[in-house]
Formats: C-alpha cells, sequence, structure tokens
C-alpha cells in the first residue's frame, strides 16, 4: 500500500511540473544522464551540455526559494540548492560563480570561517526565486570539463530521473547493444556446459536495432542476463546510460529495470551493479538481476530479483533496452533449459587388468551412462554396483587401453555430460593457459589449451602445508573447469598438478601470496636489502589471515625514473597496514619523500629519517614512490593583458615540478591590496580563479597567493592589475 501510494503521489506531483523550464539559458542537449557508472558511485542527475562553454546563466526551473549554497574544491564544487513550491528539490552543480547577493555572503562566510570550504543554509522562503530568474552560471569547480550537472530531488530527498519532467531533448536514436551474457548464478548452474558467464558479440544490427541470436543457449538453471550497452541522442557524441531493460521468456516479462529513483544509501552500490570484465572494455555490462549484495537497489519491479528458473524445455527469449524517448533495440532467440545433476567422478585402478570408475551424485531423472573408448567404440563393464547415491563400474581390461576411456551421460530434460576417466597413454602435455575465474559461490580454475585435448577428472591444488583434490569438469574438447572453492582457500595454494596420462603429472605454478595471521608482522627486503617493508596484520577477531605480494616498482616522471614498490591484496576487505625503511644514503636525506598512488594524484606519507634510512608507516596496498622534490609550485595567469572590469574573471595556471602531482599543491594564503581572500581552486584542472564582482571598484590592485606542496616547498606569487 505504501509503495503504491508513493507511485500515486508522484503521478500528481508529475502533473504539477510539466511545466518546468530548462535549467540552463541553453538548447537542451545531454553529456550525461541519469543512474550512468561513476567512479564509486551512481550518477545522480543528468549533465547538461555547455560545449565546452563556462559562464552559462543557469534558471530557477520553477518558482520555489534557495535553500542552500555550499563551496568545495572536489566532488560538487559549487553547488545551489533550490526548494521548489511543489516539494521537490532542484540542485545546480560545478557552478563557476553564484549571482553578486549570493557570492558576497559566501565570501563572507569564507572570510568569518577562515577556509574556502564553507556551507551556507538559508531560512525558508527567505530567498525566493520566479521561474526563469537567474541563480548562478555554469563553470568546472570540482570537475574537469566544463557543464552543468542537474539533480531533481523528492519531498524524500531521493534524485529522481529529471528526463522524466523534459521532452525537448531530441532524440530518434535507439541504444546500441555490443555484449550479452548468460550467466550462471548457482553452484550447479551451467551456460552451454559451464559455470562461467557465456558471453555473445552483438554486431551492428541495422538501423532497426533489432537482432536475432541464431544459436540455441544451453541453460541450468538459475542464471541471469547481463549486457554490455549505450544509449545515444541527437546532435551529439556522447555515450548514455539505457533507461529501461526487460527480459521476455515466451513473450511473458520475467524481469523489468528501470532507472527512476536512486536512493543515495544504494549510490555506492554501482561496482556489484555494472561489473567490469577486462577483456571487455568497451563499456561497463549492466547486470539484469540483483546479485546478492546489493538488496537495497530500486531499479526492479517488486519481487524481482532476476534469478530465471524454468522447468526443462525449450523457450523463447527477448531483450528489450529502451531509452527515456521510447527508442528500442531489441535482441532475441533461444534457450533450451535442463536440469543440472550434480555429479563427481573418480578413477582407480584396482590391478594390472582390473579398473573401478564411480560416479557420486543422486539420478533426479533417469540418466543413461555409456563408456567408450576414444575412437568412439563402445566399452562394457564386467560388474556394476548400485547405490541410492552412488554407482561403480567396474572393467576388465587384460591389455590395458591405451587410448583411455570416457563416460557419456545423457538424459531427458539434462545436459550431456562427458567426462575423460582415463587418459590416454602416449599423451603430450598441454600448451595450457589457466587462472583463477570468481563465480558467485567461490573461485574455480579455469584450464585452456590450444589444440584439443584429454583432461582428467580431477586436479590436485598444492599449498605449503597440504594439498586439496577438486573435480574437473570438461566443458570442450579444450576448455576445462574446477569446483568452486572459496577465495580465501584459493589463496593457499602456489600450484596445481594435471595428470597428462595415466602414469604422468605436470605441476604449474599459481600466483604465489604470503601469508600474514591476525597481529603477526613479516619483513621484506627488496632492491638487495635497500628497501625493507614490514607487513603487520590487524588484530581482528574477525580475520583470521591476509594474503599479500609485495614487488618492486619503477616509475618515469618528467624523464627520470624514481623507485618504489607495490603492496596487493587479493581481498579488498583484509586489513592491513606496513612500516617501511628506505635507504637513501647519507647527506640531504630530508629531500626524500615517500609517496602513495591516489588515481592521478600522489599523496605525501608521513616519514621520518634515520641515518640514511627514510621510516614511515603505510595505509594498507598500493603503489608507493620515493621521490625527490626542491621545487616550488609556480603561477602563471593564462590572460597576458593586465586590465579587467568588474564581473570579469582572474584566471591561473599551475606548474609543478611534478605534475602528477600538482593536484595537491595548496592555497597556503591569498590576499588582494593585503586584505585576505578564498579564490577558487580546481586541483584537477590545475587552476586558481577570482570572479571580480560586478560593484568591485575601479583602481589598482595586487594579488598575492602563496602556493606550498606536499614536500614543504613554498612560492610567493605576485599579479598586478587594474579594474577600469
Amino acid at each position: 500500500m505504501l509503495r503504491l501510494f508513493s507511485i500515486l503521489l508522484l503521478g500528481t506531483l508529475t502533473l504539477t511540473a510539466s511545466d518546468y523550464v530548462w535549467p540552463l539559458k541553453a538548447k537542451p542537449y545531454l553529456s550525461a544522464t541519469f543512474c550512468e557508472y561513476r567512479d564509486g558511485h551512481f550518477h545522480a542527475g543528468i549533465d547538461v551540455k555547455t560545449w565546452g562553454e563556462m559562464g552559462v546563466p543557469c534558471q530557477a526551473i520553477t518558482d520555489g526559494y534557495i535553500e542552500r549554497i555550499s563551496a568545495g574544491y572536489w566532488g560538487y564544487g559549487k553547488v545551489l540548492f533550490l526548494k521548489l513550491d511543489d516539494g521537490r528539490r532542484a540542485v545546480y552543480a560545478h557552478l563557476e560563480h553564484f549571482t553578486p547577493v549570493l557570492e558576497k555572503q559566501l565570501r563572507a562566510e569564507q572570510k568569518k570561517s577562515q577556509r574556502y570550504a564553507t556551507d551556507i543554509k538559508f531560512p525558508e522562503n527567505h530567498l525566493r526565486v520566479n521561474q526563469g530568474e537567474i541563480l548562478a552560471w555554469s563553470g568546472v569547480s570540482g570537475t574537469r570539463f566544463p557543464h552543468l550537472h542537474f539533480e531533481v530531488r523528492d519531498s524524500a530527498n531521493i534524485p529522481i530521473n529529471p528526463m522524466q519532467f523534459y521532452s525537448q531533448i531530441r532524440d530518434t536514436q535507439a541504444p546500441f547493444i555490443n555484449f550479452l551474457a548468460f550467466v550462471p548464478l548457482g553452484e550447479h548452474s551451467r551456460i552451454n556446459g559451464s559455470k562461467l558467464p557465456y558471453f555473445i558479440n552483438i554486431p551492428e544490427p541495422g538501423k532497426k536495432r533489432n537482432y536475432v541470436v541464431q544459436e540455441s543457449i544451453h541453460t541450468a538453471d538459475p542464471y541471469g542476463i547481463e549486457f554490455n550497452s549505450f544509449d545515444v541522442s541527437n546532435g551529439t557524441l556522447n555515450k548514455y546510460a539505457i533507461y529501461k531493460a526487460r527480459f521476455f521468456l515466451d513473450d511473458s516479462l520475467v524481469i523489468e529495470m528501470t532507472y527512476d529513483q536512486l536512493p543515495f544509501e544504494t549510490a555506492d552500490l554501482v561496482s556489484s551493479h555494472r561489473p567490469l570484465y577486462a577483456d571487455l572494455t568497451n563499456w561497463r555490462f549492466t547486470r539484469l538481476y540483483q546479485n546478492g549484495i546489493e538488496p537495497g537497489l530500486d531499479f526492479f519491479l517488486p519481487g524481482e530479483n532476476g534469478y530465471l528458473r524454468t522447468p526443462p524445455g525449450d523457450y523463447r527469449w527477448k531483450l528489450v533496452l529502451e531509452d527515456y524517448n521510447g527508442n528500442q533495440t531489441t535482441v532475441q532467440g533461444t534457450t533450451n533449459n535442463q536440469e543440472a545433476i550434480p555429479a563427481i567422478w573418480s578413477a582407480e585402478k584396482v590391478n594390472e587388468t582390473l579398473y573401478r570408475f564411480t560416479r557420486n551424485g543422486k539420478m533426479a531423472r533417469p540418466v543413461q551412462i555409456d563408456f567408450q573408448n576414444n575412437p568412439g567404440e563402445p566399452l562394457l563393464p564386467k560388474t556394476i554396483y548400485y547405490n541410492t547415491k552412488r554407482t561403480t563400474w567396474e572393467f576388465e581390461l587384460p591389455e590395458g587401453i591405451d587410448s583411455g576411456i570416457q563416460a557419456i551421460s545423457r538424459g531427458e530434460g539434462v545436459p550431456t555430460e562427458r567426462v575423460q576417466l582415463l587418459q590416454p597413454k602416449n599423451q603430450l602435455p598441454p600448451a595450457l593457459q589457466y587462472n583463477w575465474a570468481a563465480t558467485p559461490y567461490g573461485k574455480l580454475l579455469k584450464l585452456v589449451t590450444t589444440t584439443p585435448w584429454y583432461f582428467p577428472p580431477y586436479i590436485d591444488l598444492v599449498g605449503y602445508t597440504d594439498t586439496l583434490r577438486i573435480p574437473l569438469n570438461t566443458v570442450s574438447d579444450t576448455h576445462a573447469e574446477s569446483h568452486a572453492i572459496s577465495a580465501e582457500d584459493a589463496l593457499k595454494y602456489h600450484q596445481f598438478s594435471l595428470r597428462v596420462t595415466p602414469d604422468k603429472t605436470r605441476v604449474y605454478d599459481l600466483q604465489k601470496w604470503q601469508a600474514l595471521l591476525s597481529g603477526d608482522s613479516l619483513d621484506v627486503e627488496l632492491m638487495e636489502g635497500a628497501l625493507v617493508v614490514r607487513l603487520q596484520a590487524a588484530r581482528s577477531n574477525i580475520i583470521s589471515r591476509i594474503f599479500f605480494e609485495v614487488d618492486t616498482l619503477a616509475m618515469e616522471i618528467d624523464g627520470a625514473v624514481w623507485p618504489g614498490f607495490r603492496i596487493t591484496l587479493p581481498n579488498g576487505d583484509d586489513s592491513v597496514y606496513a612500516d617501511t625503511r628506505f635507504y637513501v644514503g647519507a647527506g640531504k636525506v630530508d629531500v626524500w619523500h615517500l609517496y602513495k598512488r591516489k588515481g592521478h594524484r600522489l599523496i605525501k606519507i608521513r616519514t621520518d629519517t634515520n641515518g640514511p634510512w627514510l621510516e614511515g608507516e603505510l595505509p594498507g596496498a598500493g603503489e608507493y614512490l620515493l621521490l625527490v622534490d626542491t621545487t616550488s609550485p609556480e603561477l602563471t595567469a593564462i590572460s597576458s593583458g593586465t586590465k579587467y572590469r568588474p564581473g570579469d574573471k582572474l584566471l591561473f595556471k599551475i606548474t609543478d615540478n611534478l605534475p602528477e602531482r600538482t593536484a595537491t599543491v595548496r592555497i597556503d594564503e591569498a590576499t588582494l591590496n593585503n586584505e585576505k581572500i578564498f579564490p577558487d581552486y580546481n586541483p584537477l584542472r590545475q587552476e586558481i580563479s577570482y570572479w571580480l564582482l560586478p560593484e568591485t571598484q575601479a583602481g589598482s590592485y595586487r594579488l598575492e597567493i602563496t602556493l606550498s606542496d606536499q614536500a614543504g616547498n613554498r612560492s610567493v606569487n605576485r599579479y598586478s592589475f587594474s579594474v577600469q
């Protein structure tokens, strides 16, 4: 009842908001849409294009009052919150500056608090505005490229899709789709015999955006759907998120996902909803199912989780992608759903002539099992032992069998299973590629050969203290997959052995992870002892051990090569910290500093010198560099002129000897004619700007800005100009 009431209320509000004007005094074009992927969060609004321009007037979309303004170097930058008379809220972000009245209040508050970052809230209806009234001017604060980030929030402050209020954006183009994936979601699920996702490459389907997949997909439920797609619109080259996705089986809608609203408490679930596959990076995939760790996402119809389960049989499926203007792209095909019957095979040579093969697993359906040698000739067992959960076949083979033995399971409504019980005696070792692959229920080892090869029914994982035998499922004549084990268990093993023939095995190396128990520490020496990293596991009752890897790192910056190291953790939830001792030699050891890479920035780590060693505590995994920095940052005026008018903007570029670190240059102090000011600073663009208010008096001015970098280098930059 509550949800129904919310829907009715939303419908009522929509009627009152049908006359919203465009938030920018410019033609309606978008550079980004609602719920697109951003690093670590969903995009909570739309980005309105300014075509590279700054200073485009932003207007009130309807009557209301200014509720709040704030300023910061990051995030929204300069942002204005407009409370609408219909109960909603409009948000205008990345602004260049507010109206003179608001800008004066902002500067007064900055002077009072003695800091740039400021947040001002106004009393209800104190600053009334009418529809179309100018509120601010668009800019680039808090971001890299000029645009207006615009949000509409409902009366509960939940971001909703602003596109429901604007129909003037011209869009006659349907979404594009690059890949479609069928994804196993259960321990015994299979897609075309594999426990891993099956990707379908969708070629350009033509103007009507309709595509038919010719192959029938064999499924064993539960499974889900993922797709790699983007939307476009007329007049721009930008790629957007789609608005709606629906999946049908035999013309019945089984799952629907719509981007209409985004509660803030679920905004950081974007990475689990939009996975990225390393070898398919054209655009992030979108999951048309809830994967267990994102139950709060409100994109799906009530009661739907996207886990597809159907009785065995043939089905017609159809995926429909839609943008907000109703343009559709359709992909369709057929599936053959089969009931997975889990089974584990074992092979045993009893003596020189007697072989015993056992299938462990209850048969829920009648299954016929045949045996044959690799040329395909049938073999008949001597004795069969039946059990409710296990069946054993014995074969008397006086002369042995050089070509090997296969077991083939067939049944109505169940997938055909082929297991190589006994490998050929003369088989050569394979040209093998292998890696751990993540599934919703653990990690499995994927093995791929370049040419057809007969895989054994199991592999042995080898650790420093124990071994583990796990079944191996043959997917095709070049592809096999192990059963899944927990991610933590997978870290314990640094090798696996693969049986090549009945009498020979080959050992393959896996990534070697070092381990620490809770509260323990370990010294790792690198670069012939010049670098010592002491890793320590945080004391915890939850974490029993962590796994890590440390290796050396070198990075070239402005033609110079700097040494460093990388700490890798396979599990992001592990808690680890480290102490480091870096040998820097005698002399001016205080010019050396240790930095950690954070995106495009380098953040200085607090360190101390101890004789020829630089010492400090490290905040977890990542890349660290040892740098020498004795050069101060500089400020250069972008405009060569020195004469300005009221309302003009002064703009400066920051330069430093290490460009990658410029984002961490700090404004220590700024004065205008000896009076302290707080100019706008954009670390992403490495720019400092200051807007001359329209009431600025004519005369001569002297601007002085003191900059410092993380190494403590300072510069005082002076700039004289006149206002006419």
